[in-house]
């Protein structure tokens, strides 16, 4: 008597041929006693991935997502270590250890049924350093004199973190000044004016003898991250990585008169202040690097970002002309 195979049947145990019964196989179902001895899985996958292909010791501990068949295990190369299981084996959940794991690029291996899928996935340095002390001026004749010749630039850029711990009346509080120009000497300043009006306790830029007011108004006791470029004659400023006002400015023309905490024409304005980790650029940096720059400690308590080597979108270590950690 015939048998009819319709679509979708296989025979089962058919070692003997005629006589056999057919069996309904769906996907992921078990195909027993193969002519050739094996046992396989329909559709079993290990496919995985991870959302980059390289992390620094310090970001959060990465997971896969498995977008095979789970169920399976990794394993990786001797660098990794796996959170779950303190090895480099035997994790079933694929979360890398990136601190324990050795900066090195790695293999990680997904395993399941038999089947196997790679992952290259490199571990890098951190490029945070740990940011522990800042300097504190008393606003009377505290001041550092940066040394830097500004006399080249065409574009620069400077990034200081400050904290304002009083407010005098009347009077700038300078933060960074450079040059000497006779009718000002504020050719490239930061500073914060004082008065009682509408335009009390904001943030000021300086062009020559010229001020421009922001609309960031400063509070004491308050760490904020400034950033002031100048590309050609355009100048921006960014408070906390974002800009706040954007200005056209007069053509760069600076010497190697530059002071942190004081006004660089004469000796005055002193600023009551702690700044920390004050660098100059002779380029003016992208808003993506400065928004990095500013990420790196307020999203990392205790970290700076290590300004002498390129991560993310910060590529300007070569364009580093001036950097003083201030205590750290």
């Amino acid at each position: 008597m015939a048998n009819t195979i319709d679509w979708g049947k296989a025979t089962q145990n058919n070692t003997n041929g005629y006589g056999k019964y057919q069996n309904t196989i769906g996907a992921a179902s078990v195909y027993e006693d193969s002519w050739a001895g094996d046992t396989a899985i329909v559709g079993t996958s290990a496919a995985f991935t991870y959302a980059k292909s390289s992390y620094h010791q310090d970001e959060s501990d990465p997971t896969p997502t498995i977008t095979g068949t789970a169920g399976g295990t990794f394993s990786g190369t001797s660098g990794i270590v796996f959170v779950d299981s303190g090895t480099n084996s035997g994790s079933s959940t694929g979360q890398v250890d990136l601190s324990a794991s050795t900066i090195q690029a790695n293999t990680i291996t997904y395993t399941v049924s038999g089947v196997s899928a790679n992952f290259s996935l490199s571990v890098t340095a951190s490029p945070f350093l740990a940011n522990t002390y800042s300097m504190e001026f008393d606003g009377v004749g505290d001041y550092i004199n940066c040394g830097v010749d500004l006399s080249s630039y065409t574009d620069m850029t400077v990034s200081t973190w400050v904290k304002w711990n009083s407010f005098t009346t009347g009077t700038y509080h300078y933060i960074f000044s450079a040059g000497t120009v006779a009718g000002g000497g504020r050719v490239f300043g930061i500073a914060k004016w004082e008065n009682s009006g509408a335009d009390a306790n904001k943030l000021y830029t300086f062009d020559g003898a010229t001020a421009t007011k922001t609309s960031q108004v400063i509070s004491l006791s308050t760490w904020y991250n400034v950033v002031v470029t100048q590309s050609g004659t355009t100048k921006k400023v960014y408070v906390n990585g974002v800009e706040i006002s954007s200005f056209t400015a007069g053509a760069l023309d600076l010497n190697n008169i530059n002071y942190l905490g004081r006004y660089s024409y004469a000796d005055t304005y002193y600023a009551p202040v702690n700044i920390d980790e004050t660098a100059i650029w002779n380029t003016a940096l992208s808003s993506d690097a400065i928004t990095d720059i500013y990420n790196a400690t307020n999203n990392n308590s205790g970290k700076a970002l290590d300004l002498l080597t390129d991560s993310g979108n910060y590529t300007n270590s070569s364009s580093l002309q001036y950097w003083n950690r201030l205590g750290d």
